[in-house]
């Protein structure tokens, strides 16, 4: 009974996220199961990804590099900076918001490990029609 217990614990502590755990290059592999290129779409509009990089710096940021289709447009390079801090066994990314731009407040991320991968969901404020999960993967050296 020990040993299970103790088994679950590591499996537990494994899947959380602290401070230097996160830092380092990852890229998009799936969005909700389904490998890239991926549609998402909503009420009037529609997106492709075509690519996806998020690098985490060793000082609470970092910078999310996409490629994506905006309603058969495209494609197009965006590139969003960000900060981000650990909270609760997971990471909080809120993007940089332009001066004198209105945004919505943060965190827009909600980042938790799942084995060796980052997996990201919008955070519950920012959750429109569906929340896709965005599956990342350690990119190659």
């Amino acid at each position: 009974m020990l040993a299970l217990a103790l088994a679950l614990s590591a499996l537990s502590c494994g899947d959380s996220l602290g401070p230097g755990e996160v830092e380092g290059r990852y890229v998009l592999e799936s969005v909700s199961a389904a490998q890239l290129p991926v549609t998402l779409s909503g009420d009037g509009w529609s997106y492709r990804i075509v690519a996806d990089t998020i690098w985490f710096d060793d000082d609470g940021r970092g910078t999310k590099v996409h490629i994506q289709e905006w309603n058969g447009r495209g494609p197009e390079r965006f590139e969003q900076r960000f900060d981000y801090r650990y909270r609760g066994g997971r990471v909080e990314v809120t993007y940089v918001c332009p001066p004198n731009a209105s945004c919505i407040e943060g965190p827009h991320l909600i980042v938790r490990r799942q084995h060796n991968k980052l997996i990201a969901s919008y955070s519950p404020h920012m959750q429109g029609q569906g929340n896709p999960e965005f599956t990342y993967r350690p990119a190659a050296p």
